[in-house]
């Protein structure tokens, strides 16, 4: 048999339905202990990404007002 027919087969078996839905029932054990295991780091992500743009924001009126009384 050769790789082509290999694949074509692989191909044609994982396009099945209940393939589909096998594969996402073993899977999502494995998604959701990823997912809790870095939700704190994307916690600190989003608030990182928070702080500095108040604090950009903050930095872009102190300049205008600086200009303005200049």
């Amino acid at each position: 048999m050769s790789n082509i027919n290999l694949l074509k087969l692989c191909k044609d078996l994982l396009k099945k339905q209940e393939i589909k839905e096998e594969i996402k029932i073993m899977l999502a054990p494995i998604s959701e202990y990823i997912i809790e295991k870095i939700s704190i780091y994307l916690y600190f992500f989003i608030f990182y990404i928070l702080i500095t743009f108040l604090i950009q924001i903050i930095i872009i009126f102190l300049l205008i007002r600086y200009n303005k009384n200049k």
